[in-house]
């Protein structure tokens, strides 16, 4: 199973939605970037999960240092 179908898997499973930070190879070149992602459980009428959707952004250096200054 792919990192991403666990991931998928576990959005479905806990019926919430997950923000995950993914640091892999991506493209035809394979370099490693930071993607982050947004993974929505998919509910029924009746709240039961039916499947899932998602999208994915990149998170460039610059939210890095965002992040480090507001923890200060």
């Amino acid at each position: 199973m792919s990192i991403f179908q666990t991931q998928e898997k576990q959005a479905r499973e806990q019926e919430r939605p997950l923000s995950i930070l993914n640091i892999l190879p991506y493209g035809l070149r394979k370099k490693i970037q930071s993607y982050l992602f947004d993974i929505f459980p998919l509910l029924n009428e009746t709240g039961q999960c039916i499947g899932t959707f998602f999208y994915g952004r990149p998170f460039t250096g610059s939210h890095n240092g965002a992040m480090i200054d507001k923890a200060r």
